[in-house]
């Protein structure tokens, strides 16, 4: 646990999302679409992949989906240059500051709420959720829907979700051996099957 780490990590997450540059808008994906647009075709790539998958068809997956789908009013919200892979994986640190973010492959013109929501589950390891969620506004200049938020923290249990099983696949179906893959697709990802369902059960008992 961090406290400045984290708070920097927000500050330095609000520093990213004030990017501006009308040539990223035309090589980065998401770039002159609406959030809406481009959420629609990421939900579609990502139920496509995740319907190639063989040796899982959790029904939680299907659920959220679906929910997905139905709730895209949510999705709407203010865009960026995001990373969409930000956690401690992928962060050095010096001196309890952010010296660099790093692992660049994701990058879209997309949603803040993304990156933002992609920390849901390891930024309370630190501090407190809404503490770091303040901080983000007070650098941003942001008002985070929380609804908004809580959208995109099943978006990115999905959007991990399907590559993990996609990728563990050929270890179930005895195409492969592999004992990371194995873990991947035993443990990681049954616990974020098990984030899915827990937060849509959350999201919809608060109505």
């Amino acid at each position: 646990p961090n406290r400045a780490v984290a708070l920097d990590l927000a500050r330095q997450i609000a520093k990213l999302h004030a990017t501006t540059s009308d040539k990223l808008e035309t090589i980065l994906p998401g770039g002159g679409k609406s959030v809406r647009e481009f959420m629609v075709e990421e939900i579609e790539r990502y139920e496509a992949m995740w319907n190639s998958v063989t040796q899982q068809q959790a029904c939680t997956m299907r659920a959220a989906f679906t929910w997905l789908r139905r709730n895209l009013a949510l999705a709407d919200g203010p865009r960026a240059v995001i990373h969409r892979d930000i956690g401690f994986h992928n962060l050095l640190v010096h001196d309890d500051k952010i010296s660099a973010l790093v692992d660049w492959e994701s990058a879209a013109i997309g949603p803040v709420a993304d990156d933002l929501a992609y920390l849901y589950y390891v930024i309370p390891h630190m501090i407190p959720w809404e503490e770091f969620l303040a901080a983000y506004e007070e650098a941003s200049g942001i008002r985070l829907d929380r609804r908004h938020l809580d959208y995109y923290v099943v978006w990115g249990m999905v959007r991990t979700a399907a590559p993990v099983y996609n990728i563990a696949d050929p270890v179930f179906n005895g195409e492969r051996a592999s004992l990371d893959m194995y873990y991947l697709g035993s443990c990681f990802g049954d616990v974020v099957l098990q984030r899915i369902s827990q937060k849509l059960a959350a999201i919809v008992q608060a109505g």
